[in-house]
């Protein structure tokens, strides 16, 4: 377990020397997992900023060993795209979501702070829309079909879900927030 005392954002190595993805269909030979976990608290910026941290401690030492890192999320992928041969970052478990405040957004964006939220790359379809349906009486306009995958993994790969006039997941997004 890796926990920095000023940072309660947790990971967790696992030794594990292969992954295989959720169809079956890939193996590869890693270096090892880690688990990454968001600190034990309510979903605020403040603790956002902890687990981006902790990332980054991790990313250094990475950087440090000359290892090659890869996050992980549902799995889903049936190609080898998101493989590595060193550390695969389970960001699976970082599925908070929460509301955009109005002063984080360019003065002519801040009217759409009640439409706009920050969900975490580890947050599948249905999680998104389990939030939208109960705070905001709305859900995504196009998903894949069964909603398991991470929003992250659907919207980078643009499989799943689209409409004429629509789109498909990744139209959902207005904003980006990349750690290294």
């Amino acid at each position: 377990m890796n926990t920095n005392a000023a940072n309660n954002a947790r990971s967790f190595f696992n030794n594990r020397k292969s992954w295989t993805n959720w169809h079956q269909n890939v193996q590869q030979r890693i270096r090892g997992i880690y688990d990454l976990y968001n600190p034990n608290s309510p979903a605020t910026p403040e603790g956002l900023q902890k687990t981006i941290s902790m990332i980054q401690d991790l990313l250094g030492k990475a950087l440090t060993r000359n290892i090659p890192v890869r996050a992980l999320g549902g799995g889903w992928s049936f190609s080898r795209v998101p493989t590595t041969a060193g550390w695969v970052l389970n960001t699976k478990p970082l599925n908070w979501i929460f509301p955009i405040s109005p002063a984080s957004l360019l003065p002519s964006r801040r009217d759409d702070a009640k439409k706009l939220f920050l969900a975490q790359c580890g947050c599948n379809i249905s999680e998104i829309n389990r939030f939208l349906e109960i705070n905001m009486a709305q859900s995504l306009r196009t998903t894949g079909a069964s909603n398991g995958q991470t929003i992250a993994g659907a919207m980078s790969t643009g499989t799943h879900g689209s409409a004429i006039g629509v789109g498909a997941v990744q139209d959902h997004v207005v904003g980006m927030h990349l750690i290294t």
